[in-house]
């Protein structure tokens, strides 16, 4: 890997991640409240600015609507 030309940074990605079956939790831990907001929601607010693309990772046919990123679905189930 080469390293970037002088004075030009390379793109940073972040992977947040937000799937799974919350087994020990017994509740959506993406969905969690936090104070007034969900806790994936402060998670998104206290990374914004430092990164060039935000990724949430979710579980298959998971959605979260209230989180305006980028969202994939896990490709394998269950690897946590």
């Amino acid at each position: 890997m080469r390293a970037p030309a002088k004075g030009k940074a390379r793109p940073v990605s972040l992977i947040v991640l937000a799937g799974g079956t919350s087994r020990r939790m017994k509740q959506d831990k993406a969905r969690l409240v936090v104070g007034a907001e969900p806790l994936i929601q402060k998670i998104l607010k206290q990374v914004e600015g430092y990164f060039d693309e935000v990724l949430l990772s979710v579980s298959k046919g998971q959605r979260l609507d209230f989180v305006f990123c980028t969202q994939v679905e896990d490709e394998v189930e269950g690897q946590g």
